[in-house]
This record gives structure tokens, C-alpha cells and sequence, in this order.
């Protein structure tokens, strides 16, 4: 039975719905159907589509060579190998680089690694008004006075919650003696900042293509002026917006909205989801 992790995907599923995450986990390889399967297929193709323009862009705005892409390593072991050989330069940054903490497996959108410091930065095409509070204080109701999650970016701070965690525990499994700090971002489209690139979105066009692994891939291919025309002054519309604190909240269990959105803290959820998607408590039983 080859092995399956409980990754970024499968994490967003399990939030939403525990038992769509049963189903696509049993169904993959399998003919099985599944009431709401096409629902979720189009949850997930809907998450996708609009990442990848802005993903490239990201790319560019966080200085990766093409070298250290390494988002044509398929699989676990592959992009794990080639993100440990490029961890073992004092600076460098990396797209799509791979770490396992346990059953969890994450591949972060940008790294960035000087000496001892991680930037961590997941990417988002999505807009978001730096006015704005990623968590609030609410003055009335049954969590008055507690630090709840803004409802509109959860999603996404739960997501780069869930990879700060895997991050932090898979560097500390994977260089015992070293002590690195892990800071989150989420790179979004800032409300504030006006675009002066014309027709930016057309340096980007999103095409699909066949894997080495035979599965039908969506991607943005990069016109080949937009190096030159992004090297020239102009305001950066995606911007990293700093959450390192707000995930610190949610991986200790501070944020009040987990017992509703969870029913459980933050990482309970993870350690239970991640076992359940594995099915190890299953081979558990029949061992």
C-alpha cells in the first residue's frame, strides 16, 4: 500500500469537512463514489486556479533561481531530498521546498534561509486591506473578550499555521543541535497599493501540461520579458503581510474560535486528522 500523508490539501479538507476527507482518502486509486465528490473537486480546482499567476509572481518578488524551483519534484522523497541539499547553504531560497514532521508533509510556496532565520511564505491570490485585524477581540457574545480568528482570512492563517508546525518540528527532528527560527507570511494582494505594471496579469497565462507522473497539471508560464519588465520600479501589489504572532496564537490553542471551527486546539486536530488520514489507527487494530 504505498504511503499517503496527511499534507497542506488534506489539511484544508479536514477543516471543512472530516468526512469528504474520509472519502477522498479512500477513494483515491479506488471506483468509489461519493455524494458530494464533485463539490470537493471543485473546492479544491477553485483553491488552485487563481494561485498560480500569483505564485510565479511570488517567486520572482522572493529572488528564487530557477535552480531551487522545485515544484517539478514529484512525490515525497525527491522534493525531501533536494530541499536538505539546499538547506545546506548558509542562504538560499527555495519554491516549493518539501519538509515531513511524522505523517504531516507540507511543501511551502517560498523559503527563505538566512543562517538561522526561516522566512516562511505562503502565497494567496488574495486581497486583503493591511487596515484590517487578523484577529479580533470581540466586545459581545459567547466569546466576548477572547482573541477569535477573523472569519475571512482563517482559512488561510490556519493553513500557514499548519506549515510553520510541520516546519519547526521536521528542522528540529532533522538538524538536532541547531536552533532555527521560523517566521510566517502571508503573501497577498495589498488593498492599499496601486498596480502600475500595465496588463501585469498577461506576463503569466496559466496553461496545463502532462507530469512525469502522468497527472494532468495546471501552471503559469512566465512571458519571457517579465523578468526584465518586474526589474523596473513599481509598487508591489502581492505583499507579505507578517502573521508569525497570529500563528503562534493558533498552534498554542489562544484563539477561541478552534472549539466551534475544531472542536478541538490546534494541534489535537492535526495529530488526530493527521492519524485518521493515514489510517495508522486502523493498522493499529488488525496488526
Amino acid at each position: 500500500m504505498p504511503e499517503v500523508l496527511f499534507t497542506k490539501s488534506a489539511f484544508k479538507i479536514a477543516t471543512h469537512c472530516p468526512m469528504q476527507a474520509y472519502y477522498y482518502r479512500n477513494s483515491k486509486g479506488k471506483n468509489l463514489e461519493y455524494e458530494n465528490q464533485s463539490a470537493m473537486d471543485e473546492f479544491l480546482k477553485s483553491m488552485a486556479e487563481g494561485g498560480f499567476q500569483v505564485g510565479e509572481l511570488a517567486k520572482i518578488y522572493g529572488e528564487v533561481p530557477p535552480e531551487n524551483d522545485l515544484e517539478g519534484c514529484y512525490g515525497y522523497d525527491e522534493p525531501l531530498k533536494r530541499t536538505r541539499e539546499l538547506f545546506e547553504q548558509e542562504n538560499v531560497n527555495i519554491a516549493e521546498a518539501a519538509f515531513r514532521f511524522g505523517d504531516c508533509f507540507v511543501r511551502a510556496d517560498v523559503v527563505k534561509k538566512q543562517g538561522n532565520f526561516i522566512d516562511l511564505i505562503e502565497v494567496k491570490a488574495k486581497s486583503w486591506d493591511p487596515k484590517d485585524a487578523f484577529v479580533n477581540t470581540p466586545t459581545r457574545g459567547a466569546n466576548a473578550g477572547k482573541r477569535v480568528v477573523n472569519s475571512g482570512i482563517r482559512d488561510y492563517l490556519y493553513d500557514v499555521a499548519f506549515q510553520k508546525w510541520v516546519v519547526e518540528n521536521a528542522l528540529k527532528n532533522d538538524y538536532p543541535g541547531k536552533t532555527f527560527t521560523v517566521r510566517a507570511y502571508l503573501m497577498m494582494a495589498d488593498k492599499s497599493k496601486v498596480n502600475s505594471i500595465p496588463r501585469l496579469n498577461s506576463l503569466f497565462r496559466v496553461k496545463k501540461s502532462v507530469g512525469s507522473d502522468g497527472e494532468k497539471r495546471a501552471y503559469a508560464e512566465v512571458a519571457p520579458e517579465a523578468i526584465e519588465v518586474l526589474k523596473n520600479p513599481h509598487e508591489h501589489v502581492l505583499t507579505p503581510f507578517y502573521v508569525d504572532d497570529e500563528c503562534k496564537q493558533i498552534i498554542e490553542g489562544k484563539t477561541a474560535e478552534q472549539a466551534d471551527v475544531l472542536g478541538m486546539p490546534f494541534v489535537s486536530f492535526i495529530e488526530e486528522k493527521s492519524k485518521w488520514w493515514t489510517m495508522q489507527e486502523f493498522n493499529k487494530r488488525v496488526a
